[in-house]
């Protein structure tokens, strides 16, 4: 019981089967009109990832440059974009500096469809509008069952993400007759997506067998207006046949499904309390 943003993101990942792959890089030491390194994998991760420099004899650490940490006179700062692979060295050690022989390391983890910061993006999302209009609806409450849901949904939405860069495909033909279907990769993953078995399919399922989700399938009461009165006809908890008790009242809203608590403010009939020899009360603020 109880979910974070992090357990959710590796749970979408499960569903797109997109797992951190290990990877190794190394550049010769960057000079001052190049200072960017271009990994070989794209969707590197941040936690994990390991850079530094050496000449065989001289090591200096890679410290990642946000602006807070203080980089030391024998380390040097980089950035790193994510999303793309690339790494620049923003600063460069000064006792002592990289020497000609020095080249920069990089291990790591990176992973084929998806970055830590898109997917985060698309699971906060999720969490939002699950958690829309229902101010008790927190993370540490969370059932293990609607946090399928909540991943499931998330890697729909980040294969949807997908499909919308992917559209910028185009087919190549040449009149040497070679052909590039560089479109392929959008109708796959349209086809894992919204196809017959696709995971937009296994999402309205399980919302609607399990009554949980956005797409849920929800039970409403159905009132009636009396046409002599241009009232509402009272709704009433059902009854066994021979059941003498005093019948119980439904209290119900446009956009719920009914309470048995009378809502804020609710005085009955004052013709039904005189009828009973009582004093008709004052509306609850």
């Amino acid at each position: 019981m109880g979910r974070s943003v992090e357990s959710l993101m590796y749970d979408a990942r499960t569903w797109l089967r997109d797992f951190p792959t290990y990877f190794t890089a190394s550049s010769p030491a960057v000079s001052t009109s190049n200072r960017t390194i271009e990994l070989p994998h794209k969707n590197v991760t941040y936690a994990g990832l390991l850079v530094w420099a050496t000449d065989g004899t001289t090591r200096w650490d890679g410290v990642l440059d946000d602006h807070e940490t203080t980089v030391a006179a024998n380390q040097f700062g980089y950035l790193l974009d994510e999303r793309n692979g690339l790494l620049r060295v923003s600063t460069v050690p000064t006792t002592p500096a990289f020497t000609p022989g020095a080249h920069i390391n990089v291990e790591g983890f990176y992973t084929e469809w998806v970055a830590d910061q898109d997917l985060k993006f698309h699971t906060t999302n999720v969490i939002a509008e699950y958690g829309y209009g229902q101010p008790s609806w927190t993370l540490e409450t969370l059932g293990d069952v609607e946090a399928d849901l909540i991943a499931l949904r998330t890697a729909c939405d980040v294969l949807f993400a997908l499909l919308v860069e992917y559209s910028r495909d185009i087919d190549v033909s040449t009149p040497q007759a070679m052909h590039i279907p560089a479109t392929q990769r959008f109708h796959q993953v349209n086809q894992l997506l919204y196809g017959p078995g696709g995971l937009a399919a296994k999402l309205t399922e399980k919302e609607n067998l399990l009554g949980v989700g956005l797409g849920r399938a929800e039970v409403g009461t159905l009132r009636r207006v009396s046409k002599t009165t241009n009232r509402l006809v009272p709704v009433y908890v059902v009854r066994e046949y021979d059941d003498i008790s005093r019948p119980r009242r439904v209290f119900t809203e446009p956009d719920v499904m009914g309470q048995l608590n009378p809502p804020k403010g609710f005085v009955p009939g004052r013709a039904l309390i005189e009828a009973a020899g009582g004093e008709v009360p004052e509306p609850n603020p």
